[in-house]
């Protein structure tokens, strides 16, 4: 793994510029990996790094771990890709639909842990793990073979991303990933750690809240769908699907919402025979992009025209029903069941 990769970094070092780049409104693993990989390049090689993203970091805790960890990551109308002779693209890969990097250009490099994709064959070099639970896991082992530390920010920043994706590592995690957190907690800052996990949040959270459980529906027990409405960040569907996995004798989540001339998809489940990423795929197919893992999966769907949301919004109910063999007219508003 590392004898390959430095083989290949040697052989263009000379470059000395890279832009990493995360997926589109990154999430906290993809943050941390871009950080990490930045350690690795400029303390290894020497080399100048900027790391970028699509979109915005939307959701509280993303800025918060982005603003106190000082990762310096930059939107991609703020940098100029062709000013860089190199390209790694961390947490996510070429041609999925959910990254920045325009599709004239392959990356160099790819650090990531979801199903690998066909363009990975033409990236000079790519780590691709989907049975690890982090990225940013994968990135701090490579810190590790090159007898780098992890100083207190980036230990922070890893700490957290396992966290977060791993849900406390309770969900798809390996013990890689559970040795990398118990080893980077102990150099976090707590502190810091406290404030992201704490962040503040505004009180349009709590009114998309409330939209978001009066628009949810129960059917069968055991499936919730809810419509989340106009998004002020798109991690929003992620974050309401997350809350309602919570429910008592819930399996599966998808919640539904759009932002800038999009919908967006979020997918969780605690099935362990059917995988939420190839649902997700079934649900977005001929419509968009979408993928990801066992137990949670995301898509985005571009919406034509201002007003073709609703449609949209009916028409994945209406393959959610059909995927499922869920009937209509069992469905019930969560906010009249009574337990």
């Amino acid at each position: 793994m590392v004898e390959r990769f430095d083989a290949m970094m040697q052989r263009v070092r000379f470059l000395n510029r890279v832009l990493i780049m995360c997926h589109d409104y990154p999430d906290p693993d993809a943050l941390a990996a871009a950080f990490g990989l930045r350690v690795l390049l400029e303390r290894a090689y020497g080399m100048e790094c900027a790391i970028t993203y699509g979109g915005i970091i939307g959701r509280a805790e993303n800025k918060a771990m982005e603003k106190l960890l000082s990762i310096g990551a930059a939107p991609i109308e703020a940098v100029d890709v062709a000013q860089y002779p190199l390209v790694a693209l961390v947490d996510t890969q070429p041609g999925t639909g959910n990254n920045s990097l325009p599709l004239s250009r392959l990356p160099d490099l790819v650090f990531d842990h979801h199903p690998p994709v066909p363009l990975l064959d033409q990236v000079p070099y790519a780590d691709v793990r989907p049975e690890w639970g982090t990225t940013s896991t994968l990135v701090y082992t490579y810190l590790k073979a090159y007898g780098l530390e992890a100083d207190r920010d980036l230990a922070t920043a890893i700490t957290y991303a396992i966290r977060a994706e791993t849900q406390d590592l309770g969900r798809e995690f390996e013990q890689v990933d559970k040795d990398a957190y118990y080893e980077l907690i102990a150099k976090a800052d707590n502190l810091k750690l406290h404030q992201i996990v704490n962040a503040r949040v505004p009180a349009a959270y709590f009114h998309a809240l409330i939209y978001a459980i009066e628009n949810a529906r129960l059917c069968d027990d055991g499936y919730l769908f809810s419509d989340v409405g106009r998004m002020e960040f798109p991690e929003l569907a992620a974050e309401m699907a997350d809350i309602f996995m919570r429910l008592h004798n819930v399996e599966w989540v998808l919640c539904i919402g759009s932002f800038k001339g999009a919908a967006y998809l979020s997918m969780r489940t605690r099935s362990e025979v059917l995988s939420a990423g190839t649902i997700m795929k079934e649900l977005v197919r001929d419509l968009g992009t979408g993928g990801g893992h066992a137990a949670m999966a995301g898509g985005r769907i571009p919406l034509p025209g201002p007003n073709d949301y609703d449609g949209l919004r009916r028409e994945i109910a209406s393959r959610l029903r059909g995927i499922f063999g869920l009937s209509a007219s069992r469905e019930i508003e969560l906010l009249n069941v009574v337990e």
